[in-house]
């Protein structure tokens, strides 16, 4: 299932420091318990896509790090995104 959470982006192009903040696109995959016969596996989420909140392109000046960028904050924050935006999400199902 595909979720979206929004990030700040701080960035330095030519010596002039920016913040943009961004829609990070994923899909989340459950922890699952080790079995007998499966060895199990964490919590992990997949980039899918990203793009400014309002909607716009990004600069091709701040793009070229951009999704490594969000791969690595999502790396990162996976605990506090699991908590606080799929688990809510789903206290309203």
């Amino acid at each position: 299932m595909s979720y979206k959470t929004i990030a700040d982006y701080y960035f330095e192009v030519n010596g002039t420091d920016g913040e943009i903040e961004l829609v990070l696109e994923f899909d989340y995959q459950r922890a699952e318990r080790a079995t007998r016969s499966e060895p199990g596996c964490g919590a992990s989420l997949t980039l899918c896509g990203v793009t400014m909140k309002d909607g716009s392109p990004i600069d091709p000046l701040v793009a070229g790090n951009v999704e490594d960028w969000a791969q690595n904050y999502l790396d990162e924050y996976t605990s506090y995104i699991v908590d606080k935006e799929i688990n809510r999400e789903r206290e309203y199902w």
